[in-house]
C-alpha cells in the first residue's frame, strides 16, 4: 500500500497444495474446481482441440459431488479467465494451464503399475506474483490469510494433519492475541479482575511440531531418514513415545491408525502413507524426461535452478518446510496487528437458509468463542493510544 492506503501491488505465497486431492476426494468434496470449470466453460474447438468429454468420462472425477448449488462452472471459468487476465497472465500461457489440466484429466484415465508422486514445484502463484508484485511503490502491506479450515473426514491422512497442525497455530495465535495477553493486561495495570478459564492449546502444537519431545513431525523426519521404514515401526515408535501424552490417543486395535485430541475435537489419522508423503519424492528419470518437453511451458515449469552443490543435498521433508513456513507466517502475523474473520459452516450440505445447530453449537465452542465473549463484555474495551486520547479531549482540560 502507499501512503495514501492505496492498494498498489501484491504477492502470494503457498502454504499447502492439497496434491491428494487430484487423485482422491473426501465424502462431500470434489475435485480441484478448475477441472469442472474447464469441462463446461472451453469452447466448441478447444474441448475437440484437448479432447474433452463429460466430467463423468474421467477418473479423477468420478465422485458424486460434481456440481455445487448455486455455482455454475461455465461462468466460473470465464470469470477465472478474466482473473488470469487481470494479474498479467498471458493469453496463450491461459491457454498452456488449460492444456495441462486436460492432460491430467487424460493420464487419470491410464492405468499404471506402479503410483507415481506428484511434481515439488506448485506454479499457481508463478505469473500472478510477477504480475502483482511491486515493492517500489509499497510503503506499508496489508495481509489476508487464507487457509483450509479444520479437517475431519472418515479418512484423515498426511494432508489433513498439516492442516489441522496450522490451524492449530493460528487458535494458538488468537488465544495469545486476545484472552491470554489481555487479561495480563488488566493483571499488570491493577485492575481487579476475575480470570477466565480457557483451554490452551500450545501442549497440541508441541506434540506435534515439537523438536525437544519430539513431536510428531520431528519424529516422522527421524523415520524417514532411515530407508525403508515400515508403518509397524512408525506406529510402534509414535506409541512408545507418546504414551503419557493426554493428546494423543492410540487404538485400541492394532493397525496404522493413531488419533490426536485437537482444539476442536478427536481426529484419527491413517498413517500408511506418512512417510512416502512426507519425503514426497519425484523420480529422477520422470523429472529428466518432463525437462525434455517439445512444450515450453512444461519445460519452464520444471526449471531447476539450483546449483550442483544444492542437487546433492537431501532435500528437506513436507513437514519440514511446512513447519518453517507456518512458524514464519506466526512471526510475521505477531508484528502486526490482524483482524479476525471466524467463518462458522452453518451445515453440512453447502446450501444457503439452512442453520444446524448442534454443529454451530460445536464450532463456536471449540474455536474459544465463548470465552473470548465473556472477556470482552467483561473487560474494557476502549483501545486508543495516548496521543490520540490526548489530540481529541485536550479541549476539556
Amino acid at each position: 500500500m502507499n501512503p495514501s492506503g492505496q492498494v498498489v501491488g501484491g504477492f502470494v505465497h503457498n502454504y499447502l497444495l492439497e496434491k491428494n486431492r487430484v487423485i482422491t476426494q473426501a465424502a462431500g468434496e470434489r475435485n480441484f474446481h478448475c477441472f469442472y470449470n474447464l469441462l463446461a466453460g472451453a469452447s466448441k474447438a478447444d474441448k475437440a482441440e484437448w479432447h474433452l468429454e463429460d466430467a463423468t468420462k474421467y477418473a479423477f472425477l468420478q465422485h458424486e459431488q460434481r456440481t455445487i448449488h448455486g455455482v455454475n462452472d461455465r461462468t466460473e471459468f470465464a470469470d477465472l479467465g478474466h482473473h488470469m487476465t487481470a494479474v498479467g497472465i498471458a493469453d496463450d500461457d491461459q491457454r498452456q494451464i488449460y492444456q495441462q489440466l486436460a492432460a491430467i484429466l487424460h493420464l487419470g484415465n491410464v492405468v499404471f503399475v506402479s503410483q507415481v508422486d506428484a511434481s515439488h514445484n506448485p506454479c499457481c502463484a508463478i505469473d500472478v506474483n510477477k504480475g502483482i508484485h511491486n515493492p517500489s511503490r509499497a510503503s506499508q502491506t496489508v495481509g489476508i490469510l487464507d487457509i483450509y479450515g479444520f479437517e475431519i473426514f472418515h479418512e484423515n491422512l498426511f494432508e489433513q494433519l498439516c492442516i489441522n497442525y496450522v490451524n492449530e497455530k493460528l487458535q494458538q495465535l488468537f488465544i495469545s492475541q486476545t484472552l491470554q495477553s489481555e487479561q495480563l493486561e488488566y493483571k499488570r495495570e491493577g485492575i481487579a479482575w476475575v480470570n477466565i478459564q480457557f483451554f490452551n492449546n500450545q501442549v497440541v502444537c508441541d506434540l506435534i511440531e515439537d523438536a525437544k519431545m519430539p513431536g510428531i513431525f520431528p519424529l516422522l523426519d527421524e523415520q524417514c531418514a532411515i530407508s525403508q521404514t515400515s508403518v509397524d515401526v512408525l506406529m510402534h515408535r509414535f506409541n512408545e513415545t507418546y504414551v503419557k501424552e493426554p493428546h494423543f490417543i492410540k487404538s485400541r486395535v492394532k493397525g496404522s491408525v493413531f488419533s490426536v485430541r485437537h482444539y476442536a475435537g478427536v481426529v484419527e489419522y491413517d498413517l500408511s502413507h506418512f512417510a512416502e508423503a512426507n519425503i514426497d519424492s519425484f523420480f529422477t528419470e520422470l523429472y529428466t524426461e518432463l525437462q525434455k518437453s517439445s512444450n515450453a511451458f512444461v519445460r519452464n515449469l520444471l526449471k531447476d535452478e539450483r546449483s550442483n552443490k544444492e542437487k546433492l543435498k537431501r532435500p528437506p521433508s513436507t513437514s519440514f518446510q511446512f513447519r518453517a513456513q507456518v512458524n514464519a507466517l506466526v512471526q510475521d502475523l505477531n508484528m502486526c496487528n490482524p483482524h479476525y474473520v471466524r467463518c462458522i459452516k452453518p451445515n453440512e450440505n453447502k446450501i444457503s437458509g439452512s442453520i444446524n445447530k448442534q454443529l454451530v453449537t460445536a464450532q463456536v465452542q471449540c474455536l474459544g468463542l465463548v470465552e473470548n465473549i465473556r472477556v470482552r463484555r467483561a473487560g474494557f474495551c476502549y483501545r486508543e493510544t495516548y496521543a490520540t486520547f490526548l489530540h481529541r479531549y485536550k479541549i476539556l482540560s
